[in-house]
Order: C-alpha cells, then structure tokens, then sequence
C-alpha cells in the first residue's frame, strides 16, 4: 500500500528525535515498518516549540517513510490569525508540489482536523483523481472557536467562522471514510458531511505504547524524584499528571483541595504536575498562595514518566468544564501504567471508568466531588488493588499502541482493496 498523509500539527520525528512522537509520527513509523511506502507531508514550523526546523524545503527518509518539509510562515500563538495564515499557505504550497510530482499517485491518502485548508485540499484532490481519502476528527474545528464565545453570545460569534464551517463539511463531504479518536468526534464529522456511518467510517482510538526503560535510567529517574522532594517508598499518596498546562485542564479545584486535604488513610497526599505550557506560572502561584504543597517539575522524560507512574496510586484527568475531549491520549498513559484514572472528563471515558471499575468521575470545579472520587479510589487497599490490575488489562485488551495502529492499517487495506 502507497500512503500519502498530510499532516502540520504534530513534532516531526526525522527532525526532532528528542520528541515522543504523536498520532501521524507513530502511524507513519508503523506503516513504514510493516513494509508499506509513506510518504508524510508537513510543514518546517514545529507548532509546540513555535519554532522553524529548516530554513527551506527539505526530503528526508527513514527505511520506507518519506519525509516531505515545505517551508512554512510560522505563527508566535496558537490561536492567532498568522496560525491561519500558515495553514492556508501550507496548503496552497502543497497543492503546487503534488502537481509537480504528476507521475506519482498514492493508493490512499490521509489526512487530519485540524487543518481545515489541508484536509479540504486532500480530499478534493482524492475526488479529482480517483483515490480514496480519509479525514481523521481530531479537534471539533471550527465548532472549539465558536465554544470560546460565551454560550449567550455564540449564535452571533458563529457566522464568523462561515467560511471554516463550509471547508470543513466540504472536506468531510468528499472524504471516501471519515476517522475520529472518539465517537464524539465521528458524529460531528458526519454531521458535517451530512450522511450517516458507513462501512468505511470508523472510531480510530489514540492509544499507548507499552514502554519499558532500562533499569540505570528508572534508578536515575527515581533520585531525580528524590530530589524533588517525594519519599519513593510507599509511604505517600501520589497524584500524577502529565501534559501542557494550558486552557484544557482546570488544576485550581486539586490544589484548593491539596491544601485542605493533606493525608488519605494515614499517608500523605501529594499532588504531582508534570509538565509547562501557558497556564503554568499561575497555577504555580495559586500553589504558593493556597500552600497545597503540589509539585511542579516542568517536562519529564519517559523514564521520570514510568517511575512516577510505579510508584502513583492514580493518574490524574482534570480536564476543564465543556473540555470537548472524550478519550484523549493522557488516560491511556495513565492505564498503560496500570494506574487507575481520577478523570473529570464526559462522555465514553467517563462510562468507561464507571463501566469498568478503573478509577472515579468527579465533576470539574468541584473540590467536594474530587475529594470524594479519590476516597472511593484510595481508601480501601483490596478495592484499589482491583482497580490498578484491571486499568492494566483494560490497556492491553483494548489501547496498546500496537494492537491499535495494526487494526488501523487493517482498514486502510480494506478501503483500499475495495475502492480500487
């Protein structure tokens, strides 16, 4: 299979090594792998970091992955009017390169939402040329913008955003299958395309690679932890979280209630916020203000990750209220560490956690509904006990990274046997 994926969001794994890859990089490395000819298409401008990674057009390759980088324009923020500048450079600058490469043609193409410009650009391209292509939802573009708006104004902030709404629908109109991470997300891509489900459409779930590190780096990481102040010895209650810190998670309802709540069942509760992003100085403030006595050690390493991980009783899921995520990548890490999940998320993890017996739900800005999910999870040993061994079985049924993207490439193959 010939596979063209188009995608600008995501660290660039050919350029940045030190990067864990996410979606489309372990995707494209899968395929790569399994003997399949990728070729990944994807701008210089690395969006975490806001930075250029070379200065003009480049192909890279690794084994049976192509790496095609056009030189981009760049934005300072995330939400900015030069980031959709960018976006529809990219995909204008896209267009005039698969034109230049008339005599070589995918036998599928892929690409994601976001980018509107791209994925209308793929699919138009899949119409006019007879190969099937797939839009994969990730972010509800452009319905997230209109959410920013209060509820009372959005009727007037909407049509604004016309123009999004139409190459979005047109795009999932003209796509051969829609992808999403979350039924939540395929609904929302059929809507817009105004059809219902068919045989090609499909909930493709992030997943989680099962990592081990090599004992001197988990000994490293567990004196790095030391150093930051945590036992390692079972004697505390730890809370791990890891991510940006940034409008999707509300940490001010775990340290209101970190600086009330100091033990659970004799042991001391401790709060750990791994990570940076553009919330992180005020909550760091309102911990020094509150005196909820949580750590924030910035980013971590993998090897930081799994020894945290082995020694937490729960991962942490504080998504903020109206959070549109509903099976985000963060609780597979957590379940990938047999940890079960303390999550304020809706929707299909929230069943799932109450489904299946692998953590507690608590509603966002409640500190009294926190306080009482990590009780249910914590205060009994043998039901928290339980609770960890099927988080573990759970992640390897049904979220372990490879048995994930193995059923993906299952479908591509079938869309493609069929559509050809």
């Amino acid at each position: 299979m010939k596979i063209w994926v188009v995608e600008i969001g995501e660290p660039i794994t050919l350029l940045e090594p030190k990067e864990r890859p996410h979606r489309y990089g372990t995707l494209t490395r899968f395929l790569a792998q399994r003997g399949h000819q990728v070729e990944w298409f994807t701008s210089s401008f690395s969006h975490a970091p806001k930075k250029h990674l070379t200065k003009q057009d480049q192909v890279l390759k690794e084994g049976n992955l192509t790496l095609h980088v056009l030189k981009g324009l760049g934005y300072p923020r995330s939400i900015s009017v030069a980031r959709f500048r960018h976006q529809a450079h990219f995909a204008k600058r896209l267009g005039a390169y698969w034109e230049s490469m008339k005599e070589s043609k995918p036998d599928i193409l892929l690409t994601g939402i976001p980018t509107l410009e791209s994925a209308l650009l793929v699919t138009s391209y899949g119409l006019k040329h007879g190969i099937p292509a797939c839009v994969d939802i990730r972010d509800e573009w452009p319905e997230e913008f209109v959410r920013l708006a209060p509820a009372r104004l959005r009727p007037l902030v909407r049509p604004f955003f016309y123009r999004m709404f139409r190459q979005a629908s047109e795009a999932c109109a003209n796509a051969a299958a829609i992808f999403a991470v979350a039924p939540r997300q395929l609904e929302y891509g059929l809507k817009l395309a105004s059809r219902k489900a068919g045989r090609f459409d499909r909930v493709c779930v992030l997943g989680y690679p099962k990592t081990e590190s090599n004992v001197s780096d988990l000994e490293s990481a567990r004196a790095f932890w030391k150093a930051h102040g945590l036992a390692m010895d079972g004697s505390e209650f730890i809370l791990c979280f890891f991510g940006t810190i940034g409008k999707f998670f509300e940490l001010a309802t775990p340290l209101e209630l970190a600086a009330k709540m100091k033990s659970v069942d004799g042991r001391k509760l401790r709060f750990v916020f791994a990570g940076s992003g553009g919330s992180l100085e005020r909550f760091k403030n309102l911990n020094s203000k509150l005196g909820a006595g949580a750590l924030f050690p910035g980013w971590v390493n993998q090897a930081q990750i799994q020894a945290l991980m082995q020694e937490s009783a729960a991962g942490l899921a504080p998504y903020s209220k109206g959070v549109a995520m509903e099976l985000p990548n963060k609780v597979f890490e957590y379940l990938s560490g047999s940890l079960p999940v303390i999550s304020s998320l809706s929707g299909e993890f929230q069943q799932i956690v109450e489904e299946r017996g692998i953590g507690a739900n608590y509603e966002p800005d409640s500190v009294e509904g926190l306080e009482g999910a990590i009780r249910r999870v914590l205060e009994h040993p043998s039901n928290h006990s339980e609770m960890k061994y099927r988080a573990g079985e759970f992640f390897n049924n049904h979220y372990e990274q490879d048995k994930v993207l193995s059923d993906w490439e299952s479908h591509l193959e079938m869309i493609v046997r069929e559509k050809h």
